[in-house]
């Protein structure tokens, strides 16, 4: 498996300058802004496991269940992990919030936060990550 790249301050400070990019373009017709999570496991032994077979799944939905946010979780299992859902617009208060609410998450589940990526319905995909890059599928020709 792969072991975690960033800290949680290299985690905050990518973050940070995100959510400047994202301010930026703010005015290109962003609908429906969505943020995902993205987790991996932290040790080998479930690659064959997939979805809720898989331990770190179960440990994780434990977790999530009673974080305090809602979270529209893709319990997916095997060496792909957890995506983890947030209909949110990215600003400073929600990036200091919930950053460390899913690095304590991940840890609690023997996995580790990878990063988090900006996915809204239209407007650009942002990836906040050193191992992670989203692309819209859409947007390339």
């Amino acid at each position: 498996m792969d072991e975690p790249d960033w800290t949680m301050e290299d985690h905050l400070l990518h973050g940070r300058a995100a959510i400047r990019k994202i301010a930026n373009v703010a005015d290109q017709n962003i609908s429906e802004p969505k943020v995902c999570f993205h987790l991996y496991p932290l040790t080998s032994g479930d690659e064959e496991n997939w979805g809720m077979e898989a331990q770190y799944c179960q440990l994780a939905r434990r977790e999530f269940e009673n974080c305090g946010q809602e979270f529209d979780v893709d319990y997916v299992g095997g060496h792909c992990g957890i995506e983890a859902w947030q209909d949110v617009m990215p600003t400073e208060d929600w990036l200091t919030s919930a950053v460390p609410l899913m690095w304590g998450t991940a840890a609690k589940a023997n996995m580790y936060l990878a990063g988090w990526s900006f996915e809204p319905r239209t407007g650009p995909y942002i990836s906040v990550s050193r191992s992670v890059n989203v692309y819209n599928g859409s947007k390339i020709s």
